[in-house]
């Protein structure tokens, strides 16, 4: 398993690259899991989310982690790499939601781990 950790500012390109590099890495053979939910989503979060939608390639299978990122890893197809954005808002939500998040990480950790496809994780600075 191999991963690439996108890090960066706020709105500083980070999706971009991540998705430029999933698409190098696996070509149409990409799942991606969106961690902040439309339905949950501010009026400006709802524009980024459909701005991201429009950006990824229709062939790309897309879930929708909401708490359980590690049900959404287990869900993706075994052979397609994977593209997590990010982190940033599935922790925020779990902080929220949750009364043990840590528990939540080490689960969603422990699946990534178990692919054998490369893995590319987006997350603000914080």
């Amino acid at each position: 398993m191999s991963y690439l950790f996108v890090l960066g500012g706020a709105r500083s390109g980070k999706s971009a690259y991540a998705l430029g590099r999933a698409r190098a890495m696996g070509g149409d053979a990409v799942t991606f899991v969106a961690t902040a939910r439309s339905a949950d989503a501010d009026p400006e979060l709802a524009r980024r989310i459909a701005e991201h939608r429009r950006e990824r390639p229709g062939v790309w299978s897309t879930l929708e982690a909401g708490v359980d990122l590690a049900a959404a890893v287990r869900a993706a197809s075994p052979g397609d790499v994977l593209l997590v954005d990010s982190l940033t808002l599935w922790a925020s939500t779990l902080l929220e939601r949750e009364a043990d998040p840590v528990a939540r990480w080490d689960e969603a950790r422990r699946a990534i781990d178990a692919r054998a496809q490369p893995c590319v994780i987006v997350s603000d600075e914080l």
